[in-house]
């Protein structure tokens, strides 16, 4: 058992990870998230809440598709309204986006920061 979020988790042992990536393997669903997913999904979990405009507006596409994949895999949720004009939808990650990544919280993610630095990668600057 593993805390995840608010919660907990039950996992498998890792001797019986074979086993059980078998059984997971044979429900038939892809796991892995595209480019343009891990993107989107990235700017709602360090700006949340999030809209639409202001995620479109940081990739510099329309995300309509990627948003409606990640709610449909219950990653992100909607987290309300804003109080601008139009009142759009708020975005936030859920438990599911935790679980997925293997965080206990949010706390957890790399500092956005240091992840803009280039010389915290490894690299060196442009």
């Amino acid at each position: 058992m593993v805390q995840v979020g608010d919660g907990y988790q039950l996992v498998t042992r890792p001797e019986l990870h074979a086993y059980v990536e078998k059984l997971h393997q044979d429900r038939g669903r892809e796991h892995t998230l595209s480019q343009a997913a891990l993107e989107t999904l990235s700017i709602v979990a360090y700006y949340q809440p999030v809209t639409k405009a202001r995620i479109e507006g940081i990739r510099g596409v329309n995300s309509d598709h990627v948003l409606g994949m990640l709610l449909d895999r219950g990653l992100i949720q909607e987290a309300g309204r804003s109080g601008g004009p139009g009142r759009p939808v708020l975005y936030a990650t859920s438990n599911a986006f935790l679980e997925y990544f293997g965080l206990r919280d949010l706390k957890d993610l790399p500092d956005l920061e240091a992840l803009k630095r280039p010389h915290a990668r490894g690299g060196s600057p442009p």
